[in-house]
């Protein structure tokens, strides 16, 4: 179960990030295997699943990875779209 303040959410907490730095969402990444992920998922510029997420997650990314979350799927993900990682 996940226990949060109303008006609280993933996708919300990148916005302000992103505005807080001064970024745009162009070239953010956001991994998930959840469904409390999907609007995070939505909100990035390229939305990552894990291999071991739920269907749903992985109907709205843009790739999947071969690892799931216990087999370092996040170290596939620098290496494939972070550059010079």
């Amino acid at each position: 179960i996940d226990i949060m303040e109303a008006g609280v959410s993933k996708d919300e907490g990148l916005r302000t990030l992103a505005k807080e730095l001064g970024l745009s969402l162009a070239g953010s990444i956001a991994v998930g295997n959840y469904s409390n992920d999907i609007p995070i998922l939505r909100c990035a510029d390229t939305a990552v699943a894990v291999a071991s997420a739920l269907d749903e997650v992985k109907a709205v990314a843009d790739y999947i990875t071969i690892r799931d979350h216990n087999q370092d799927a996040v170290v596939e993900v620098v290496a494939r779209f972070v550059r010079n990682a």
